[in-house]
């Protein structure tokens, strides 16, 4: 038995020897070119004529796969003489490619084949031709560009029928796209700086006819491809095999245009406008089917063959005015005993890129600055502020600190906010009380606090005035009113309680008066201590709560307005011109408040 001997190599190794020794033609991939296609067709039979130039021995794809129909290919010569050919897998995976081996020099392949009883033949041409004719009396070729070459590599031919040899309808359900196409045509132009047109036209039937598809041009629009035919101011293209083509145009601003559909009869067209703000449109003729579109504004219209569109564009003048608007306003302040801390948030727009002066209160300390979210370095220079602008809408934080406290007994905070050198909208000031002190007065502009006891304080005043009038009791006028202040503000219950004990005490019935009122003096007796003593009970716990309430907890003078509580003051107001107005509000330690009530 021979024994071979190994050979020794690897198969990197192998393939890089066959490399070596066969090298691929340098002209690759360009080694060869189809000059002509001539098509020669009559009613059964269908022949191809290539006109090859190759450079250098190669393999040709040749039309004839698996891709083709109505045409069944046969026979394939190679000057004249039958070709070795072979088949292998398409690349798009549709089927299988034919090849030929091509030597170098200039040949003729000729390609035979028999036709099928359909309207259409359709043929990929894998290599497109330099140029293409047709020689038939019985097909026309269609879909093709301004060059006569197919559009999209696919040469479609149909089927003449002349009126005698038109068939039924029962015929046509059994003959595969006997019927015509019919398209759709969506024209949208967007106006932008610079106005251009997007034209998308899609097969809406099933058959795959080729369907020639004609729409009206705007003035002056130029359509950039070569697979579109322009004649007298309307583009004509033939939808071949595909299903959708995408064209893009572009045509100058104009004011005034008409927008036309042609009498079609094998199409639909659709009309879109996109604009925005930068134009204001009018138009006279049809009205739009709808004005938005996926939530923009973009008026579409659906013409019915034959109707035209008057449109006017009118660019919006401009006018003079501020490039840069203050929406918002929105100043915190903490005060503490000897400082402030504020943080003040400014809502702008703007149109332009630039910088706005900004003026910190008298003795502030700039802290930080905020750009929406993101920390910025900036230092003020006595006090002024350089702050940056950005076209669009923006927010602006500033934090400072200032020498200014709510320390002492009784202390009167005023406001200081931002000044801005610009008018604005939407200020709102919030004011931070420490829970150490007691809101007596508040004042400002714009809607605000306000501290309601002092109403009740009036009617407080006269109800001692009334109280002290009566010499029954022991209390006079200025009794009256320091009890019921240090009363009424912890509880309304507990006052009315206590002024209900005095004047029970000063009204207790003598023997003689119950004898007079015929009532059993002997149960008066035995009821009236008892009731008096329950009274007493209630007004003793009232003010024991009273006494405890006013040393420990917190005094209720009815502090609220515009969300306002004892220890946080809204102020709001609606426009300002440079800065927002100050407030102020007068309040006293708790403790000096708790001395006063247990004096």
């Amino acid at each position: 038995q021979p024994v071979q001997a190994a050979s020794g190599y690897k198969a990197e190794q192998l393939e890089a020897i066959r490399e070596h020794l066969y090298p691929a033609p340098s002209c690759l991939p360009h080694c060869a070119a189809v000059a002509q296609t001539r098509v020669k067709a009559d009613a059964e039979r269908l022949t191809l004529q290539l006109l090859v130039h190759a450079q250098a021995t190669v393999q040709v794809p040749l039309p004839g796969h698996d891709g083709a129909d109505n045409w069944r290919l046969e026979h394939v010569l190679l000057n004249g003489q039958p070709a070795t050919t072979r088949r292998e897998a398409s690349r798009q995976g549709d089927g299988q490619d034919l090849w030929v081996l091509m030597p170098a020099g200039i040949h003729v392949v000729e390609l035979q084949g028999t036709l099928g009883q359909g309207a259409h033949v359709r043929l990929p041409l894998p290599m497109a031709p330099r140029m293409l004719q047709v020689d038939s009396t019985v097909w026309t070729a269609g879909a093709l560009n301004a060059q006569g070459l197919p559009n999209d590599g696919v040469l479609t031919l149909t089927r003449k029928l002349d009126k005698a040899d038109e068939p039924t309808t029962k015929q046509l359900a059994h003959v595969p796209d006997a019927l015509p196409g019919f398209a759709l045509v969506e024209r949208t132009l967007v106006m932008d700086e610079r106005w251009r047109m997007e034209t998308r036209i899609s097969r809406l039937s099933v058959s795959q006819a080729p369907v020639k598809v004609r729409f009206a041009l705007l003035p002056g629009e130029s359509v950039n491809d070569d697979r579109v035919l322009v004649r007298d101011g309307v583009a004509e293209i033939e939808l071949g095999s595909a299903r959708r083509i995408t064209l893009a145009s572009t045509l100058p601003i104009s004011t005034d245009f008409v927008w036309q559909a042609l009498p079609a009869m094998n199409q639909i067209e659709i009309w879109t406008m996109r604009y925005g703000t930068t134009w204001h449109l009018r138009w006279e003729g049809m009205a739009p089917t709808n004005y938005v579109q996926d939530g923009q504004l973009a008026p579409w219209w659906q013409p019915w063959p034959g109707e035209r569109l008057q449109v006017q564009a009118l660019q919006p003048t401009t006018v003079s005015g501020p490039t840069l608007t203050l929406q918002g306003h929105v100043t915190t302040l903490t005060p503490g005993a000897h400082s402030t801390l504020a943080e003040t948030t400014l809502r702008f727009r703007a149109s332009l890129a630039g910088t706005q002066r900004a003026t910190l209160p008298p003795g502030a300390e700039l802290l930080g600055m905020r750009l929406d979210n993101d920390e910025v370095p900036l230092q003020a220079r006595d006090g002024q502020l350089e702050l940056p602008v950005i076209p669009g809408e923006h927010t602006v934080t500033l934090r400072w600190r200032v020498p200014q406290g709510t320390d002492g007994a009784f202390n009167r905070y005023e406001t200081q906010p931002l000044a801005l050198n610009l008018p604005g909208v939407n200020a709102t000031t919030q004011l931070n009380l420490p829970e150490s002190r007691v809101v007596l007065l508040v004042g400002g502009t714009g809607i605000g606090p306000a501290v309601r006891f002092w109403g009740f304080f009036v009617l407080l005043v006269a109800v001692s005035m009334v109280l002290g009038r009566h010499r029954t009791t022991p209390l006079g006028m200025l009794g009256w009113l320091l009890l019921l202040l240090g009363v009424a503000p912890i509880s309304l219950w507990g006052a009315l309680a206590v002024v209900g004990w005095f004047f029970a005490l000063a009204w207790l019935p003598s023997p003689q008066q119950l004898r007079r009122l015929g009532c059993d003096e002997q149960a008066a007796r035995s009821t009236m201590p008892f009731a008096l003593g329950l009274w007493t009970l209630f007004a003793a716990i009232a003010l024991y709560l009273t006494i405890q309430r006013s040393l420990l907890g917190y005094p209720d003078l009815l502090v609220g307005g515009n969300g306002s509580t004892p220890f946080e003051l809204n102020w709001y107001q609606d426009r300002f011109q440079n800065q927002p107005d100050a407030d102020w509000a007068i309040s006293m330690s708790l403790t000096a408040y708790r001395t006063m009530m247990l004096a």
